[in-house]
C-alpha cells in the first residue's frame, strides 16, 4: 500500500515537473515567434514569464540573454536591457559572460541614458572584476570622466592624479592630461589649467 501511495506521489511530481518545464519552454518559444513578428515588447513579457518561472535555471539565462538584446538592440529600452544584464552578472557560473554583461551595464548608463551617479557605481563593480591592468586603467579614465559630466571636478582630478602616478602609457598619459587640463578649466583654474596645458605641449610636441 505504502509503495503505491510513493509511487503516485512520484508520478504526480514527474507528470508536475514536466508540465511545468513545457509551459517554460512554451513561454520561450512564444517569446521567439513575437521577435519574428516584429511585436517586441509582446516577446519581452514572454521573455519576463520564462525568467521568473524557473529563476537560475539555464532556460531562465538564456530568456535573459535573449531579452537583452532584444531591449538593448530592438526597442532601446536601455533601463529594461540593464535589469537582464544585472541578472546575468548574479546569476550566470561564465565568468566571460558575467564580465561582458557588467560591460554592458556600464555602457548603458554611461553611454545611452548619460546617468553619471549610476555608472559610476557601475564602472567600480566593473574595475573589480577584472585583472587585466590596461583595461582597468580605461575604465578609471571613464570613471574620472563620468565625475567630471556631473560636475564633481575635486574627485574627478583625484582619479586622474592617481592614473598618472602608475605605470601607464603614453597615450594614456596625454588622454589624462588633457582631461585634467580640462577639469581645471571647469573648476576656473584658469592658470591651473594653462599649466597642464603647457606640459601637455612639453611632452606632446
Amino acid at each position: 500500500m505504502k509503495r503505491k501511495q510513493l509511487l503516485l506521489i512520484l508520478a504526480i511530481f514527474t507528470s508536475w515537473i514536466l508540465s511545468s518545464c513545457t509551459k517554460s519552454e512554451q513561454e520561450l518559444k512564444e517569446a521567439r515567434s513575437y521577435v519574428d513578428k516584429g511585436q517586441f515588447r509582446t516577446a519581452i513579457s514572454y521573455y519576463d514569464m520564462a525568467i521568473t518561472r524557473y529563476e537560475d535555471s539555464e532556460l531562465s539565462l538564456l530568456a535573459a540573454r535573449e531579452a537583452a538584446r532584444v531591449s538593448l538592440f530592438e526597442i532601446k529600452d536601455y533601463k529594461k536591457a540593464a535589469e537582464y544584464f544585472s541578472y546575468l552578472v548574479l546569476r550566470s557560473s561564465d565568468y566571460k559572460e558575467r564580465i561582458l554583461s557588467q560591460k554592458q551595464i556600464t555602457n548603458i548608463y554611461f553611454d545611452h541614458l548619460s546617468d553619471y551617479p549610476k555608472s559610476i557605481i557601475e564602472l567600480n563593480k566593473l574595475i573589480n572584476m577584472l585583472e587585466d591592468v590596461n583595461e582597468k586603467n580605461q575604465l578609471k579614465i571613464k570613471l574620472a570622466r563620468a565625475y567630471y559630466y556631473q560636475n564633481d571636478f575635486t574627485q574627478a582630478e583625484n582619479e586622474v592624479n592617481d592614473l598618472l602616478i602608475g605605470n601607464i602609457t603614453e597615450e594614456i598619459r596625454f588622454e589624462l592630461l588633457m582631461l585634467k587640463g580640462n577639469i581645471r578649466l571647469g573648476k576656473r583654474n584658469l592658470s591651473g589649467a594653462a599649466e597642464v596645458f603647457k606640459e601637455v605641449l612639453v611632452k606632446f610636441p
